[in-house]
């Protein structure tokens, strides 16, 4: 495959960001209030919260771009959550979390105007507290329903070992009922994560599912059939909760 053919394969959006700056994405906290197996944040200790005073000289920064994404841990039990979110004010900024503490949630986008929310949800039942470690689903399913006419709000559906393609029907008719997008990702090796795992094949049945090239060469991608350069230095930073700077979601480089 051409380097033109591979660059085909990446969003436009993404393409279309200034690349002299980048998307910095804000690990605030590893507290969690989950037991994920596709994140061990929640295994970590010492426990660790990006400072405030950090994150004030981030967004004074020149060299990131005005699109931020906050992750966890999960961010609502970072110890100045208020004070954390309120510099995040009147910007724009994905807020990422697992939907377990509903009036937490809900009172934040409501108080702070958040103005993208990504909720993870990869199973229903049995099938969520095998992957989450918490029987907490129905917790998660008020937040959607809580969110959905408040915010941007999208359902996060990750593809693992311990989901099947009958998990996605069941989170793909749920958000058809309450009129939220939907989002697929696949579980990837991350060292700092705890995810150690190789990539495995995911079910065809996936791939009508979802049109995007992610989703349509991931298997083909693993048996060498085509080659994928990465270019996602060139456009996103990550920030651990320590202060770390870091080139790459999967490599243990710190700049």
């Amino acid at each position: 495959m051409s380097v033109l053919n591979s660059l085909k394969l990446l969003p436009n959006l993404w393409l279309n960001y200034p690349l002299r700056k980048a998307n910095p994405i804000i690990y605030v906290t590893n507290r969690c209030n989950s037991k994920c197996k596709i994140c061990n944040h929640w295994k970590q200790t010492p426990k660790i919260d990006l400072s405030v005073d950090i994150v004030k000289d981030l967004l004074k920064s020149k060299s990131l771009y005005n699109n931020y994404v906050l992750e966890g841990g999960e961010v609502t039990l970072h110890p100045e959550f208020d004070k954390l979110m309120e510099l995040f004010r009147g910007k724009n900024y994905l807020f990422f979390t697992n939907g377990i503490d509903t009036k937490r949630i809900v009172d934040a986008v409501n108080k702070y105007s958040i103005p993208i929310v990504h909720i993870s949800l990869d199973g229903l039942g049995s099938t969520y507290k095998e992957i989450r470690g918490v029987d907490k689903w129905s917790n998660v399913v008020q937040t959607i329903k809580a969110l959905r006419n408040k915010t941007d709000l999208a359902v996060n559906y990750t593809i693992s070992p311990w989901n099947r393609f009958e998990d996605y029907q069941d989170i793909k008719w749920l958000c058809e009922k309450a009129k939220v997008k939907l989002l697929i990702n696949i579980i990837a090796s991350m060292p700092y994560m705890g995810l150690t795992q190789k990539e495995q094949f995911i079910d065809p049945r996936y791939e009508e599912e979802d049109n995007r090239p992610y989703i349509q060469y991931y298997n083909r991608w693993l048996t060498n059939q085509i080659k994928v350069p990465c270019y996602a230095i060139r456009f996103t930073t990550i920030i651990r909760p320590n202060g770390d700077v870091m080139l790459c979601q999967y490599r243990d480089i710190k700049l």
